[in-house]
């Protein structure tokens, strides 16, 4: 088998080991592949792994060999379904890999933002502390998260795992799932997305993007918020509606978004969330840390065995 991973740097930067997939066949990897190089480097190819370049039907078109597809992430946009559809090539994803990281970024992310570490630090490093009459200063209110309510929205793997830690820090968790929850979860709240909004000091994303679940956070939504509502997004970019949110932030500056995800990423100029003071913008990190992405090759690894072996696991298309 020719196995060709066309943007592998996202996931392999240079810390981590891909060669356990080079035992699966002829395997090869790029950090990037632009529109120019595709055609050269996909022609041969019977497997594609992809992060987020584009499976196009010109792709499918450059790749006469091709029979499987895995998508090195969650997430598959970035595949044309309806092309790959058509050429009958199944894609396989990878699903549970960072499911400590995003919650413990979302754990991180309110910890931080009700200790005020960010601000404190940069009061130190001014010189405020040295110069002060007292042992200590502190000109924000900081709060106990048990006294506050987390909204979790989508309760998949992330969800559960982010209830879980929030637990420990004795919250009150509001969540809003598809399905009932188990007898496991009795102690939490089941919500409607309504409640969620109007009840919870915290809220956070973790449903899928699609066309139910797009823009979920727009004016109206926002309005039913508390106006110091702490809000996390660590899911899809498209979750969220930019310019409602953005005019949100500026009319109610207590309001907070911690944002990991954007509708196009990287970013371009003008985009309406970069240059406000309540918005605070990570470069879709949370999944990355070092044990996330070794989990996910061990995944990439198992689903091309499997297919190899000839039998499809964790399809999607």
């Amino acid at each position: 088998m020719n196995i060709v991973f066309l943007d592998a740097f996202t996931t392999n930067p240079g810390d981590i080991d891909l060669s356990p997939l080079g035992l699966l066949g002829d395997f090869t990897a790029y950090d990037y592949t632009t529109e120019i190089d595709m055609p050269e480097r996909v022609k041969h190819a019977d497997i594609i792994i992809v992060n987020k370049h584009i499976v196009s039907i010109d792709l499918l078109l450059n790749a006469p060999q091709l029979k499987y597809i895995v998508v090195a992430a969650t997430g598959f946009n970035n595949v044309d379904a309806n092309a790959v559809q058509s050429k009958e090539i199944p894609v396989s994803n990878v699903k549970g890999y960072s499911t400590q990281g995003v919650a413990q970024y979302v754990m991180a992310s309110i910890l931080n933002h009700y200790n005020k570490l960010h601000f404190y630090h940069n009061e130190v490093d001014a010189g405020r502390w040295k110069n002060s009459r007292d042992f200590c200063f502190y000109d924000h209110s900081i709060i106990d998260v048990s006294s506050l309510k987390l909204g979790i929205i989508g309760f998949g793997a992330i969800g559960h795992k982010v209830a879980e830690m929030a637990k420990g820090f004795d919250m009150d968790i509001l969540v809003h799932s598809k399905y009932p929850l188990s007898e496991s979860y009795k102690h939490l709240r089941s919500c409607t997305l309504n409640e969620i909004f109007s009840e919870a000091d915290i809220i956070t994303l973790h449903t899928p993007l699609n066309a139910s679940t797009q823009f979920l956070i727009n004016k109206n939504t926002l309005s039913l918020m508390k106006a110091n509502t702490l809000l996390i997004n660590t899911g899809r970019g498209g979750l969220v509606n930019e310019a409602d949110l953005r005019q949100h932030l500026i009319a109610s500056p207590s309001f907070t978004a911690m944002v990991d995800v954007l509708s196009v990423e990287p970013p371009k100029e003008g985009n309406d969330l970069l240059d406000l003071p309540n918005c605070h913008i990570t470069p879709h990190i949370a999944w990355a840390s070092k044990q996330s992405r070794e989990k996910l090759v061990a995944g990439l690894y198992e689903n091309i065995k499997s297919f190899i072996e000839g039998k499809i696991v964790n399809q999607v298309l």
